[in-house]
């Protein structure tokens, strides 16, 4: 039997039997390698530099076969709870959300929890909303879809935010801003010994609830080394099953640039678009090939905000930056391209728009009002929720409308700001 406690820490399956190697798209590419004991292949990743990229940074998932896989049994389910509030109530943008949420999905996975999360009000920001609140209606898979990669279930349980008012009989970790490993250690004993009491017949073995309030996720002091073992005695006790080389998650906070990381993919986002998303997407297709109906479609992502001091985006700049990207494209055929920016100064964007008038073969269009536009339509005739009214849903749309542009443009940030992209050379 597990003794129920409180401790507060304030200083510090569907078996698919395949692996995902993650690799993030701006470091260097790792190779795969055998994991020994057991020869398990683990996942492997080189890491960046999350506070510089953590808005900008993707993954790109490959699968491999292998005979056996590396994820914790959980024989008693995912009973335990991590729930993370944020840094103080400062919301973020959903690419620096999404970096946070994934390395805690991995600890979830590992230590037989679910995810909870403060509603996406509290943790995305207005900013990057364009100065508008966001509905409290607005879920996180409204968003996206994490799924913990066994057994496609989801990773983030959806209205169980008020975490003071649950969880009765469990134990309460609280870890507060960067302290992170002695909370982490509480609850992986904890797991492990309530996965032995299930082993012996206590199915009522009580779980944990881990909170990660008022944190600085990027400065942390668990992710960025070796994660503690468990106490001796434990290991003794749980014997083959506990197998931390094997089983540790992969995390990518606070890890050097470049450095290879071996981990287990505890989950994986699913991206299966919603009825929802696909009405819309479908419909933001319609309207762009019917104002271009033979052209060839590209994008322009120009970036300002937050990136406006590490990528000259001024319109002069990306004038002499068009100019060498389309060099040499007549032969080409018409062009479109669709500007996406998170700029909300009518007149800059007119400008950029107007670029276009120095090329015969090529016209240019407003995508974030395009999607806007159909996204108000939609919810006026009652086929879409007002709450998917935000720019992190256009944002999602307008990704999933990437397939039918043949080139892309970018001034971004610092590592996508080329002076020059040839379209030639990709067309």
């Amino acid at each position: 039997m597990i003794r129920t406690t409180t401790t507060t820490t304030t200083t510090t399956t569907r078996q698919t039997k395949r692996l995902a190697a993650v690799f993030l798209l701006c470091a260097s590419l790792a190779s795969f390698h055998s994991f020994l004991p057991n020869s398990r292949i683990l996942q492997e990743s080189s890491s960046i530099d999350a506070s510089v990229t953590a808005n900008d940074a993707s993954l790109a998932v490959s699968s491999i076969n292998n005979d056996d896989h590396c994820w914790r049994k959980c024989p008693q389910g995912r009973v335990n709870r991590i729930f993370f509030n944020g840094p103080g109530g400062r919301g973020a943008g959903l690419g620096d959300r999404r970096w946070i949420i994934d390395d805690l999905a991995g600890l979830a996975g590992y230590l037989c929890a679910e995810l909870v999360l403060s509603r996406p009000f509290v943790l995305l920001n207005e900013e990057h909303n364009n100065g508008k609140h966001l509905s409290h209606d607005l879920q996180w898979k409204d968003l996206f879809t994490l799924k913990f990669a066994e057994d496609d279930k989801p990773v983030i349980v959806e209205n169980e935010d008020n975490v003071n008012g649950g969880y009765p009989g469990y134990q309460r970790i609280i870890s507060r801003g960067r302290n992170w490993k002695a909370g982490f250690k509480t609850a992986q004993d904890h797991s492990w010994a309530q996965e032995e009491a299930w082993r012996q017949g206590d199915l009522n073995a009580p779980g944990f609830v881990w909170e990660l309030i008022y944190t600085n996720a990027y400065a942390n002091d668990l992710t960025g080394s070796a994660l503690p073992l468990l106490t001796p005695d434990l290991q003794e006790k749980l014997g083959h099953h506990y197998n931390p080389d094997v089983m540790k998650p992969l995390l990518h906070l606070n890890t050097v640039r470049g450095e290879k990381l071996v981990g287990c993919q505890y989950a994986e986002t699913k991206n299966e678009p919603s009825q929802e998303v696909k009405m819309i997407r479908d419909l933001i297709i319609e309207r762009i090939q019917d104002h271009s109906p033979n052209a060839t479609f590209g994008k322009l992502h120009l970036r300002r905000g937050d990136a406006i001091n590490e990528c000259d985006t001024h319109i002069v700049k990306v004038k002499k930056y068009l100019s060498c990207s389309l060099e040499d494209t007549e032969e080409k055929g018409h062009l479109t391209i669709l500007l996406s920016s998170d700029e909300q100064d009518d007149t800059y964007r007119q400008n950029i728009l107007d670029l276009a008038n120095d090329y015969e073969h090529v016209t240019m269009m407003d995508l974030d009002k395009i999607t806007s536009q159909v996204i108000k339509e939609a919810v006026e005739v009652g086929k879409l929720e007002s709450k998917f009214e935000n720019n992190y849903f256009e944002y999602d749309l307008e990704n999933r409308i990437n397939g039918i542009f043949k080139f892309k443009l970018a001034r971004h940030r610092a590592f996508e700001c080329a002076d020059c992209n040839p379209v030639v050379d990709m067309l």
